[in-house]
């Protein structure tokens, strides 16, 4: 393809399409046009949430130390996160969007973008496993939208719509990250790919997982074997698989999606609403046999991680469950 023109920093472009290879549609009077995805950002929904984990840290009008401050954030702020340039991320906090240094966020999900393949001759394969079947095999520098992580594996799409997997070994993701058109979504939960019955072996490990942790003390504000909390318990539990969560029950509640009480399968995160107020205090991780495990705080029944029955007052508490991984 010919070179039709140049387009300046910051310049605004209205794109029409996008393509697998990595790139977009767009038009200079009236002619279609080409440019690569990797020189720009497109604003969307964001590509996934994080915290400040600093005490106090800077939102500036743009990546540097020099920039203006926009607003100082507060530890455990949570951020809407857009894209990344470098050493800092373009965030959204309480409604303004700003730029802020990388090692001040914890991003609850692993990079989700535009990934760069890097290797002659790449096989990219039906499920996250070196054993699995290869689904096509991907040339040096081409381009792949992923959007979920297990393991050390990137989930992509490929042309036909089909999901498949690449190590991430063999990827690179380029400098700015974001989302593409709807058919592309950045989805901030792993759903394995249709039909894999290797994800109900996830299931059975992340229980055995939390199982490893029975009888740790209750810690408040703990998230190691030296001692949890409840969502301390819960992050630390979902960290092992490729989730990273707030530590927070309210707002592990808005992960994943809901699941009826009638519905619930081993691995779903159940919440409680322990106070007269009707505010989630409270979460566990259910393990069937209408049995959850978590970090318990009860005087009565003892501070550590225990399993318990959703009967008397935890199902008089019981206030809703969410799904992280879609089995």
């Amino acid at each position: 393809f010919e070179i039709v023109g140049t387009v300046t920093k910051d310049e605004k472009l209205v794109l029409t399409a996008y393509h697998s290879d990595g790139w977009y549609e767009f038009s200079i009077d009236d002619r279609q046009c080409w440019i690569y995805a990797w020189f720009i950002h497109v604003p969307g929904e964001p590509v996934c949430i994080g915290t400040l984990v600093e005490d106090k840290a800077n939102l500036r009008e743009s990546p540097g130390m020099d920039s203006q401050v926009l607003m100082v954030l507060e530890k455990d702020t949570e951020l809407y996160i857009h894209a990344r340039d470098e050493d800092y991320y373009l965030v959204e906090a309480h409604g303004t969007l700003g730029w802020i240094l990388g090692k001040y966020v914890d991003t609850m999900y692993k990079t989700i973008g535009l990934a760069i393949v890097k290797g002659d001759t790449v096989n990219i394969r039906v499920f996250p496993d070196l054993g699995a079947a290869v689904a096509e095999i991907a040339e040096d520098n081409q381009i792949y939208v992923t959007y979920g992580s297990y393991n050390g594996w990137y989930r992509l799409m490929l042309k036909d719509g089909s999901d498949a997997w690449i190590k991430d070994d063999f990827v690179e993701f380029a400098p700015y990250l974001s989302p593409v058109q709807s058919d592309y979504p950045a989805l901030n939960v792993l759903e394995p790919p249709s039909g894999w019955e290797g994800m109900k072996l996830i299931q059975q490990l992340l229980i055995n997982t939390a199982k490893k942790y029975m009888g740790m003390p209750y810690v408040w504000g703990g998230e190691s074997p030296k001692g949890m909390d409840c969502s301390g318990f819960t992050l630390y539990v979902y960290k092992d698989f490729g989730v990273r969560m707030s530590h927070f029950a309210a707002t592990q509640a808005t992960y994943g999606k809901y699941v009826p009480y009638g519905s619930l399968r081993a691995g779903d995160l159940v919440f409680f609403a322990g106070s007269g107020s009707g505010a989630i205090t409270h979460v566990g991780i259910y393990i069937g046999n209408n049995e959850f495990i978590h970090a318990s705080s009860s005087k009565t029944y003892g501070k550590y991680v225990r399993i318990s029955e959703l009967t008397g007052y935890y199902m008089n508490t019981y206030k809703t469950a969410r799904r992280i991984f879609d089995y």
